[in-house]
């Protein structure tokens, strides 16, 4: 009975270090609505395009749906609830020689929407404002970011 429980303490473990690995846009990925989703929009006064460097933003919950565009300068970026959390994610923007990585996180929207909360790790950026989405109307949770 022991060696069961081992066992399955093993896979949690792995399966929580996939959860934490990056995570990119797959086909197939659920297709989520309003509140279970969180956008997050950079911007700068720099001629520099934003970009998001391929497989590095980290989730430790949810997953990303979409960066767009998927080339050039980034404009948005659009993660994804879990079944039972709301994303939770590291990303890694570039913009010309400097590099920033903004943590952003919104509690899981069912009946109505979670809270958004979002901090620069690393960088010369300015978290601009976070918006709840709304579960009644289907609107995502917003971050803007503004890099330096």
């Amino acid at each position: 009975m022991r060696s069961v429980a081992a066992l399955a303490l093993a896979f949690t473990l792995i399966a929580s270090c996939r959860t934490a690995q990056s995570t990119v846009p797959q086909p197939g990925t659920p297709k989520y609505a309003g509140c279970q989703l969180l956008r997050v929009d950079p911007t700068t006064t720099q001629r520099a395009p934003i970009v998001v460097p391929d497989d590095v933003i980290l989730c430790s919950h949810g997953s990303v749906v979409s960066i767009d565009p998927s080339s050039a300068r980034v404009e948005t970026i659009v993660l994804a609830q879990s079944v039972t959390n709301g994303p939770d994610c590291n990303i890694t923007f570039n913009l010309g020689s400097s590099t920033y990585v903004v943590h952003v996180q919104q509690d899981s929207c069912v009946y109505e929407a979670g809270k958004v909360t979002a901090n620069v790790v690393t960088g010369n950026a300015t978290i601009i404002g976070t918006t709840e989405g709304s579960a009644h109307d289907k609107t995502p949770g917003m971050v803007r970011v503004a890099l330096y």
